[in-house]
């Protein structure tokens, strides 16, 4: 090797070795960032921007204190274990608010007439049917605050459609395959169209005030 090349070599090694740093230093900025802009009150975010796995919340039925839903499948819901359909007892279904079952944000609205909510820790509830929804996209909620009203878009009879996910690969949502068993003031349901049916009353918001 010429005795002159070797400054020109160093020097070219010592701008590579510069670059990569601050390459480095610019990605971890970037993580940092968003390792501090977590969703707040709603569990820590990692580095992509990705809730870590927690607790599943406290979930209660998806309507006013008191009132009494049966929960339903059919053969064919796929999962028809998972899936729960609601309709009022000593009530209009029709036109009842629909309430979300546990504080989070408004991850998406989606066909037909639904609201998928992100509750942190990787949980999400998705309500579908609704005729008129009151909630937009990116907006906190609490428990028992309104995100709709019953309805019978997309389908021929008015119902909820409930559904309780987990984002188990950690991409940032939850779509039907991740779907979980629900568990609904505090008791797990496995449904089978063949039944039994149970009726269920709710205590969402029911802090201060007797249950009907």
């Amino acid at each position: 090797m010429d005795e002159h090349d070797q400054p020109a070599r160093t020097t070219r090694r010592a701008g590579l070795v510069g670059i990569v740093a601050l390459v480095v230093v610019v990605a971890l900025g970037w993580a940092a960032s968003r390792w501090t802009g977590g969703l707040p009150n709603l569990g820590s975010v990692g580095g992509l921007g990705v809730d870590e796995p927690g607790p599943r919340p406290k979930f209660t039925m998806p309507f006013a204190c008191g009132e009494r839903w049966r929960l339903s499948t059919y053969r064919g819901h796929d999962p028809d274990d998972m899936k729960v359909d609601m309709f009022r007892i000593g009530g209009t279904t029709r036109g009842s608010v629909v309430r979300a079952t546990a504080p989070g944000r408004i991850r998406q609205l989606v066909n037909p007439g639904g609201v998928k909510i992100d509750h942190g820790g990787r949980w999400y509830t998705l309500s579908l049917h609704m005729d008129h929804i009151s909630v937009e996209p990116g907006q906190e909620v609490v428990q028992g605050q309104e995100i709709g009203r019953v309805g019978s878009v997309g389908t021929q009879a008015a119902h909820l459609h409930y559904e309780q996910l987990f984002d188990q690969n950690g991409d940032g949502n939850a779509r039907t395959w991740e779907m979980v068993h629900p568990v609904i003031e505090g008791v797990p349901y496995q449904l089978s169209p063949g039944g039994p049916f149970p009726v269920v009353r709710s205590t969402n918001a029911c802090a201060g005030q007797a249950a009907r």
